[in-house]
């Protein structure tokens, strides 16, 4: 596979880079879905308290590797990204415009974490753990996702 996010005939476009040399790489899955999951909670702050968490949020990702793959999952989505802060400055205003745009990207960057660092079949064994009976079906359908 390209290391870039790129495409070769008959394969599918990567969605996430898996991340190999990242330190969360060996931690448990479980804890990395908690993880994502209590900093997608982080959008229910008010402004001031979303951009202090979200600067702080971008800046571990730094040391743990996820850094880049972080800002690649956000330019992937730049004009929805766009399209919501024009849209929220026209008829609401600038302050919700910049709320909603910080929140969506907090959601992208809280699940980078979990998903740049687990494996499908690591994935589906954290569900199988948590007692989920629907982790085959997931597993089932993400394998067609390509990771290195």
């Amino acid at each position: 596979m390209i290391p870039v996010h790129g495409k070769r005939r008959g394969q599918h476009k990567r969605l996430v880079r898996l991340i190999e040399d990242s330190p969360l790489r060996q931690v448990d899955p479980r804890v990395k879905l908690e993880l994502g999951i209590l900093a997608a909670l982080a959008v229910m702050l008010p402004l001031e308290r979303l951009a202090i968490f979200w600067i702080a949020f971008a800046l571990v990702m730094i040391p743990v590797k996820l850094a880049g793959e972080m800002w690649h999952q956000i330019r992937r989505i730049a004009w929805i990204l766009i399209a919501l802060f024009i849209l929220d400055w026209l008829v609401v205003g600038p302050e919700l415009a910049v709320l909603i745009t910080l929140r969506f990207t907090l959601v992208v960057s809280a699940f980078v974490v979990f998903f740049a660092t687990t494996r499908p079949e690591e994935f589906r064994l954290a569900l199988e753990r948590l007692g989920c009976r629907i982790a085959t079906p997931f597993h089932s359908a993400w394998r067609f996702f390509q990771f290195q």
